[in-house]
């Protein structure tokens, strides 16, 4: 039973990384197009 509980822990906390690890990726891409969509916003003041 230790075996199994064991493995399942492993296999959770595997997945969840992959799965944090997707979120970051795809937060992180996300950011930047944001940030370079922002840049290239003309404001009143010139370009941001």
């Amino acid at each position: 039973a230790d075996k199994i509980v064991t493995a399942i822990e492993g296999f959770l906390a595997s997945r969840a990384d992959k799965i944090a690890t997707a979120t970051e990726g795809f937060l992180v891409s996300r950011a930047d197009k944001i940030v370079v969509t922002a840049k290239g916003f003309s404001s009143p003041l010139g370009q941001i």
